[in-house]
């Protein structure tokens, strides 16, 4: 009995497969669509990113066809630079930027012995100049004629200096002292000597305020800096009484330092060259016109 049921339940199963046997041979079809997908995708990202760069040329290279080319003028700038135009404007570029001159509104000393002029503080009240002459030798024994110019300052600030006397201003002292090379520079005159303080060594620095040399001398009491011009050396010290401003400004006072140039100032301006140039320079002419 149990043999013809099983007889009669085989053609029923070959006759009727299960889902998962009637799904089997459709899962390659998914996969293929599935990479038809994932290939275009690629494709209009590539067509994407191909569109772009080329638009990007596209424009880089019309901005080019529209640059226009700017006359070749030039302006004068206030530090005596210039600048030309440029941009699609054909606008003059900006002038450099100049820092404000913290001397600006300082004293100036003059000295018309040698020709040398200086700048101090407008707080400084200069109260004494003295000059002195005297002969002394240098290094090397020479005896040579010494002239000292005495420089004495006061900011008002009052200070009392002794006990037993009333306070006094403050006061700051700078010495000029002028002598003669003897035909040689700083270096040799300066440098590797023996003093009270020990042996000497020269700094020579950059060469500012039309001086032939600039340099800084160690080991001479407290000298400040030396110059040389011609036939001469100059060289400054400084002291002060009390707190004093003298050594707050020293590196200021001496950058203003400069020889002075004793040719007759012009009383009108001379007319620049580059107004007959071609390309032809801006400037506005003086309210009392160039020189003739």
């Amino acid at each position: 009995m149990e043999n013809q049921t099983n007889q009669n339940q085989q053609p029923q199963q070959g006759a009727m497969p299960s889902n998962q046997d009637a799904q089997t041979p459709q899962t390659p079809k998914r996969k293929s669509k599935l990479g038809m997908i994932i290939a275009l995708v690629i494709i209009l990202f590539l067509l994407f990113i191909s569109g772009s760069a080329g638009y990007a040329i596209f424009k880089n290279l019309q901005t080019n066809n529209q640059q226009v080319a700017c006359t070749l003028e030039a302006m004068i700038c206030p530090d005596g630079s210039s600048v030309g135009r440029t941009g699609p404007n054909c606008e003059f570029s900006p002038c450099p930027t100049v820092a404000p001159d913290p001397t600006a509104d300082w004293e100036t000393y003059e000295n018309t012995d040698y020709n040398f002029s200086f700048k101090y503080p407008s707080s400084f009240n200069l109260i004494r100049g003295e000059k002195t002459e005297f002969t002394s030798k240098n290094f090397d024994n020479q005896p040579l004629t010494v002239q000292r110019y005495a420089l004495e300052f006061t900011n008002g600030e009052m200070v009392q200096y002794d006990k037993e006397y009333p306070p006094e201003k403050d006061r700051s002292y700078l010495g000029i002292v002028v002598v003669p090379t003897n035909g040689k520079t700083i270096m040799q005159e300066y440098n590797n000597r023996e003093t009270n303080f020990g042996t000497t060594n020269v700094t020579l620095l950059e060469t500012t305020g039309n001086a032939d040399e600039v340099a800084e001398v160690s080991n001479i009491a407290n000298l400040l800096r030396l110059y040389r011009k011609n036939n001469y050396f100059i060289s400054f010290t400084s002291s002060q009484d009390g707190p004093g401003e003298i050594d707050k400004y020293r590196d200021q006072i001496l950058s203003t330092f400069k020889f002075t140039d004793q040719t007759p100032t012009p009383t009108c301006i001379p007319r620049p060259a580059c107004l007959d140039a071609t390309p032809r320079c801006l400037m506005p002419e003086p309210a009392n016109g160039w020189c003739p």
